[in-house]
């Protein structure tokens, strides 16, 4: 009877052991491998830029943190119209190629939908990303796309 509770306590040990060095080596040693050995651009930090279209302004507010090629972050979007306002947030997730990236976004929240993506180039040593992003147009569920995006570094 011991020897099949041993059993079991030391299966239930291999098993936690085996999820901590999975995570160890996915989450922590993989991406800081990658970091260490990644020459490409530095897109991390805050980046901001308006569009006008009309009287309406459409101002883009994101945060990005970056590992190696992996990029995560937050991005705000706010509208304004002469007679309203709105703001949401998304979550962002992507990926640098070379000199370009390509950011995936998502609500935050469960009480919106929508999301879209940004196609970007960086510019001016690191400091502007041009390109253009696709969305559903939270209001309709019609794909849209702007051209035209210029996003400037905060400093």
């Amino acid at each position: 009877m011991i020897e099949i509770f041993i059993g079991v306590v030391a299966g239930v040990l291999t098993a936690g052991l085996l999820w901590v060095l999975k995570w160890v080596i996915q989450d922590v040693a993989i991406p800081w491998y990658q970091a260490q050995i990644y020459k490409g651009v530095d897109v991390s930090g805050e980046w901001n830029g308006s569009l006008f279209e009309g009287d309406a302004t459409f101002s883009f507010e994101i945060s990005i943190q970056q590992k190696g090629h992996a990029i995560s972050g937050v991005f705000a979007a706010v509208d304004k119209y002469p007679d309203r306002e709105s703001r949401r947030i998304f979550r962002i997730t992507g990926e640098t190629l070379s000199n370009h990236i390509i950011l995936r976004y998502s609500p935050l929240s469960q009480r919106i939908w929508g999301g879209g993506t940004f196609l970007l180039q960086v510019f001016d040593g690191g400091g502007t990303l041009r390109g253009v992003q696709s969305y559903i147009k939270t209001s309709t569920g019609v794909v849209q796309a702007n051209s035209g995006i210029v996003l400037k570094r905060k400093m």
